[in-house]
C-alpha cells in the first residue's frame, strides 16, 4: 500500500508539472490561436487576384503550428523572422523567394517551383480579416506583380495562390512576482505561389 501511494503521488506530480508546461506561453505551445475565418475570401475581393488565392490545408496546418509555438520576441509586425518562415517551408516543401519575402516585381523563369513567406500583423481593436487582407494586398500582391510574370522567350509562366491566416495570442510567461505576464496579439498570414511552366511550341515561319 506505502508503494501504491508513493507511485500515486509520483505520478500527481508527474502530472502538475505537465500541466503547468501546457499552460505557459511564449512558445511552449500553449499560445492561444484562432483561425482567421473569411480571410481567404477577402483577400480575393481585395485583390481581385488573378489566379484567385485559394486555401490549402498544408499552408493551414504548417502556419497554425508556427502561430503555436512562436515566442513573444517572434511576434513581431513585418516579415516573420527566418526560424517562423524555415519552419513553414519546411512543411510545405516550399523554398524562399527574395521577392517575396521582401516583396517586389517577379520575372519570369524557365522553372517550376514552390515559394513561401510569412508574415506577421499586430491585432487591434478594428482589425479583422478585411483589414489583414488589404494589407496582405498592398505588402505582397501589388507588389510582386505577377500578371507580368506570365511569358518568357518560349515559355509561359503559370501560377496557383495560397493564403491562412490565423490570430494568436502570445505570453512572455513571466512568473517573476515584480514582473507581470504581458500578453501580445497578433495575426500570423502564410503566403504561398506555386510557379508552373509550359514550352511554348515552336512557331512555323
Amino acid at each position: 500500500m506505502k508503494l501504491k501511494r508513493i507511485l500515486s503521488l509520483a505520478l500527481s506530480g508527474v502530472l502538475a508539472v505537465s500541466m503547468l508546461t501546457a499552460c505557459g506561453g511564449g512558445g511552449k505551445g500553449g499560445n492561444e490561436v484562432k483561425y482567421v475565418d473569411g480571410f481567404v475570401s477577402a483577400l480575393n475581393g481585395a485583390t481581385n487576384n488573378s489566379p484567385e488565392v485559394e486555401s490549402s490545408d498544408t499552408l493551414s496546418r504548417a502556419v497554425r503550428r508556427v502561430a503555436t509555438e512562436m515566442t513573444i520576441d517572434q511576434a513581431k509586425e513585418g516579415l516573420a523572422d527566418e526560424a517562423l518562415r524555415e519552419k513553414v517551408r519546411d512543411i510545405t516543401d516550399t523554398v524562399v523567394k527574395p521577392q517575396l519575402d521582401e516583396p517586389s516585381a517577379w520575372d519570369t523563369y524557365k522553372e517550376a517551383k514552390k515559394f513561401s513567406t510569412v508574415r506577421i500583423y499586430a491585432a487591434g481593436e478594428n482589425v479583422n480579416a478585411a483589414t489583414i487582407a488589404n494589407k496582405v494586398k498592398s505588402d505582397v500582391f501589388d507588389k510582386i506583380q505577377l500578371s507580368n510574370a506570365v511569358k518568357g522567350d518560349d515559355y509561359t509562366n503559370s501560377y496557383k495562390c495560397y493564403a491562412s491566416a490565423y490570430e494568436v495570442t502570445v505570453s512572455d510567461g513571466a512568473d517573476a512576482e515584480d514582473k507581470k505576464a504581458e500578453d501580445v496579439t497578433v495575426y500570423v498570414v502564410g503566403i504561398q505561389i506555386d510557379r508552373s511552366v509550359t514550352i511554348n511550341p515552336a512557331s512555323n515561319d
